[in-house]
């Protein structure tokens, strides 16, 4: 019996998979992470997680467990596997509390590099933002659609504002392009800030305009959390501090581990000593 299950999910298990979308899987395993040829193939990512980790996003009601009971093309699966994701229930007073801490992510923002590869990070940030704020707010009205377009056609048409989807598609655009740059730009990016500025205040129901060009807070940046870890990219980006790997370990959303977290963890507490030693020889 197979010791790992693996699901096929995205758009290439939705059926609105274009010729830039990646392969995404997901791999539930119990002891060791496993290696088969499913993770070999181009522009693949594999998210991997084990029963503990399972059971807490089954426990905090994250919409990804349903993503995968709906949309997900089952490759192999174990039986307890399968128990346990049937075992999972939409808890709304999570997706509530949930709904209002990704919209106060995209309200704090506040600015952007006004260089390329800023306008492309900005638009991948937001991008998965309003994903995620999107995928909420219709599943607290009990529609469950996972189809980014679709979805987004959904939310904006409540809201009689469905002329903006054109600057939805243009930030996934960015996105692409800013994971995987092709051989020619898919998106003017000159357009990206008008872009942002309308998906951020549809998203948080805020008049936001943001900034091109900025400078990080480090000592705001404490908790080491998904917030964190794009913010810290963003200072990677705009050159206050330096750590390729880091930023290219990031683009692959699917590495999300202890591993990046503590050196995320480990860059703010450097950057926040230098910061504290500048002061000091000016003083």
């Amino acid at each position: 019996m197979s010791s790992y299950s693996l699901y096929l999910i995205g758009s290439q298990a939705t059926g609105s998979a274009t010729a830039l979308s990646d392969l995404d899987y997901v791999c539930l395993y119990d002891d060791k992470r496993p290696d088969c040829p499913e993770f070999m193939q181009p522009h693949c990512n594999v998210s991997f997680y084990n029963p503990k980790r399972l059971m807490w996003m089954i426990d905090n009601s994250k919409l990804f467990i349903e993503h995968i009971l709906r949309d997900g093309k089952k490759i192999t699966a174990t039986t307890e596997h399968e128990r346990i994701l049937r075992s999972y229930k939409i808890k709304k007073n999570i997706l509530r509390s949930d709904l209002a801490d990704f919209r106060k992510m995209a309200c704090d923002i506040e600015w952007v590099p006004s260089n390329q590869n800023g306008l492309l990070w900005a638009a991948d940030y937001v991008y998965c933002l309003a994903r995620n704020i999107i995928f909420i707010s219709n599943a607290l009205e009990d529609i469950f659609e996972f189809n980014f377009e679709k979805a987004t056609q959904i939310f904006l048409d409540k809201r009689d504002a469905i002329k903006e989807m054109s600057d939805f598609l243009s930030l996934r655009h960015g996105k692409y392009q800013y994971r995987s740059p092709p051989s020619s730009s898919l998106i003017d990016v000159s357009k990206l800030p008008i872009n942002l500025n309308v998906v951020l205040s549809r998203i948080t129901d805020e008049s936001i305009r943001i900034n091109l060009g900025g400078k990080t807070s480090f000592e705001s940046l404490s908790a080491v959390s998904y917030e964190t870890l794009r913010l810290v990219e963003r200072a990677i980006i705009n050159l206050e501090i330096f750590d390729r790997y880091f930023l290219e370990r990031l683009k692959n959303h699917s590495q999300y581990g202890f591993d990046l977290r503590l050196r995320a963890k480990n860059l703010v507490s450097m950057a926040v000593k230098n910061e504290r030693d500048l002061l000091l020889e000016s003083s």
